[in-house]
């Protein structure tokens, strides 16, 4: 397969896992965004949206793709927020490079409420990797309780 067609594949597969969780999620909410086929993606090797679920929380996400040393598909930058119904930040999990003091820099975590003053604190990271699939896992925990 072609390194380009690499990038198609991957979208094709987020495809397929989103169409496995129909059942938590509101594709006819107003908000709810994912590209709608792969030649934007597979043009700009970027992919961004929110997906809303049936209980009306939110999943922002943002991440440039990109290849390993073997040419596999990875999510480069990333951002990935959960947001409650109410638009309270659950969770947050981004590789900006601005917090070196922790352990998985870049990688990191934020919980709960953004502060309106101040500093948002960063956790070190508490996943192995970071993916659309690990998160929407989390997503799904939540979800479940």
């Amino acid at each position: 397969m072609s390194v380009d067609g690499r990038i198609r594949a991957y979208y094709w597969s987020l495809r397929a896992f989103l169409a496995e969780e129909a059942a938590i999620l509101n594709p006819e909410h107003p908000d709810y965004r994912f590209p709608e086929d792969d030649d934007l993606v597979y043009y700009t090797h970027h992919l961004e949206g929110c997906l809303v679920f049936i209980d009306g929380s939110r999943l922002h996400f943002e991440f440039a793709l990109g290849f390993d040393d073997a040419y596999n598909v990875v999510e480069k930058r990333y951002f990935y927020g959960y947001f409650d119904p109410s638009e309270v930040r659950c969770f947050q999990y981004d590789n900006s490079p601005h917090h070196p003091h922790l352990s998985t820099f870049p990688h990191h975590l934020h919980k709960g409420p953004v502060p309106s003053k101040g500093k948002d604190v960063a956790l070190d990271c508490d996943l192995a990797e970071v993916g659309f699939v690990a998160i929407m896992s989390k997503v799904e925990e939540l979800l479940a309780r």
